[in-house]
């Protein structure tokens, strides 16, 4: 169980680039006890991870370790110190995820998200209990619910995306607002 527990927060370090939200999320989610050997062990895993994951990823990077995560969610800077890194002298633009400015009014829309999720996921909880008298007990009737739910999900999915696209194909591929896409969307 340590050794999953350790996987776990391993894995959730080096996909963020923050070994003590992986020790955390690994004590959250795998582990069945707590012990401080526990959380050490975790630790030391989520570390070794994050800077293994670093050191292989600062050859794409130039040598800069400092994006450790695979995933990145930009960096907080103004628009002219991001405008002055992404424009070249010959007037081309790299951009590129990483240089995607993070503003202030940004973080109190997460937090807002933050807040809703938290709300809708209480009410999921009670409305998960009321129907739990109702779900099937037979093995039989319990995989025709997972295949019933399947398929509505799968598609409600479909015509969702189908309904509102952000590309559309017509013959070559275009995007709604090319425009503000720049080079990821031709």
């Amino acid at each position: 169980r340590e050794f999953i527990c350790a996987g776990a927060g391993a894995g959730m370090a080096s996909a963020f680039g923050a070994p003590v939200g992986g020790v955390l999320f690994a004590l959250e989610e795998a582990a069945s006890h707590w012990t401080p050997e526990l959380i050490w062990r975790v630790f030391a895993a989520a570390l070794c991870a994050t800077f293994t994951l670093a050191f292989t990823k600062a050859g794409e990077n130039a040598g800069d370790i400092s994006l450790a995560g695979l995933l990145s969610f930009g960096t907080v800077q103004s628009v002219e110190d991001m405008k002055s890194k992404v424009v070249a002298d010959d007037g081309n633009v790299s951009v590129s995820a990483v240089d995607a400015p993070v503003y202030w009014w940004e973080i109190l829309f997460f937090a807002l998200v933050g807040v809703g999720g938290g709300i809708l996921g209480g009410i999921w909880n009670v409305v998960w209990n009321a129907i739990a008298a109702f779900r099937p007990k037979r093995p039989a009737t319990k995989v025709v619910e997972v295949l019933l739910v399947s398929v509505l999900s799968s598609t409600a999915i479909f015509c969702l995306s189908y309904s509102f696209p952000q590309c559309r194909s017509n013959g070559s591929w275009t995007c709604r607002g090319g425009d503000d896409w720049g080079e990821w969307c031709g």
